[in-house]
């Protein structure tokens, strides 16, 4: 990191493929209020993208309304984005926002005099509404909370705290403090492509609290994220319960028990009596059931699959 002392953040935003909601967010942080004495840079980390968006960074460069960098970075992945936006921060605070979000007018003000109140925090983040442009099925938004939530909407109230256990903030709106302690994203977690694997953000998470430091939920701080509409589909839900699964394993290891053919023996059981749940259900014309069923199903064969390709790795 190269530190200027003069920035107060550098807003990064980590991008692969998507040209056009790039577009829309870029307006968005142009038309933002950016208070006097606020100085601040935006990076745009290009993750080996084979649309257009180089084109499209390159027309906002000449268009010289945004404090505007950009960066290629070749090798796939979100994680190895994140970690080339730390490489390149010219700001001690890095705040990451994604390439298909609407940024609320006062959302970097928020951010800023949020570090000024909690100078030691190693996160902060703040508010994230789904910004739904098909309606989905209520059935599939009952039974699959994800979808229901737009994949990362985030509210945890209107009081600004630190995030108590069990919660965690969300990549699309979401700044850590860089210090000596070359805490890095894990690469073998996050977005690869068009590969749904989450999980970035939760692992340098669970590290910010290992190293005792707080992390502070900030509700001023908002923006909208885009659902794409074929994110709604169940073709897309097992992908992403699958990996919901799979990175559980990532972040916290095998868990405990006999194993068989390197999966626990309780999660086969497990997934057996959901796969036959799902099968009465279906049955009964219980479509609810049926698909909080097959979510379960779904999140446990990915905890499954990635135990077993963990075992085969040791």
């Amino acid at each position: 990191m190269q530190d200027d002392v003069t920035l107060d953040a550098t807003v990064a935003i980590c991008t692969w493929n998507r040209e056009t909601l790039l577009q829309s967010t870029l307006e968005s942080l142009e038309r933002m209020n950016v208070a006097a004495g606020i100085s601040w840079e935006l990076l745009i980390v290009d993750n080996n993208s084979p649309d257009g968006t180089a084109e499209v960074v390159a027309n906002w460069s000449r268009r010289g309304t945004l404090p505007l960098r950009y960066v290629h970075e070749p090798k796939l992945g979100l994680s190895n984005a994140r970690n080339r936006a730390i490489a390149e921060a010219r700001a001690r605070w890095l705040l990451f926002t994604d390439d298909d979000v609407i940024v609320e007018p006062e959302w970097l003000n928020a951010f800023v005099h949020a570090t000024k109140r909690h100078p030691a925090a190693g996160a902060i983040g703040g508010r994230v509404d789904p910004w739904f442009v098909q309606t989905p099925d209520p059935i599939l938004s009952q039974a699959y909370p994800a979808l229901a939530k737009g994949f990362c909407g985030l509210d945890l109230g209107a009081e600004e705290r630190p995030v108590p256990e069990g919660k965690d903030l969300v990549g699309a709106n979401f700044a850590i403090r860089i210090d000596d302690s070359n805490r890095r994203f894990n690469p073998n977690l996050g977005p690869m492509g068009a590969n749904p694997v989450g999980g970035d953000e939760l692992g340098y998470l669970m590290e910010v609290r290992q190293a005792g430091l707080p992390i502070v939920w900030v509700p001023t701080m908002r923006l909208k994220h885009y659902v794409d509409p074929p994110r709604m589909s169940l073709a897309y839900l097992e992908k992403f319960y699958t990996n919901v699964g799979r990175h559980e394993v990532l972040l916290h290891g095998i868990p405990p028990g006999t194993r068989l053919a390197g999966a626990p023996r309780w999660l086969l059981g497990l997934y057996a009596r959901h796969f036959v749940k799902r099968i009465i259900n279906k049955i009964a014309g219980n479509r609810l059931e049926e698909h909080r069923a097959l979510r379960q199903q779904w999140q446990i064969g990915g905890m499954i699959a990635q135990s077993r390709e963990l075992s085969a790795r040791s």
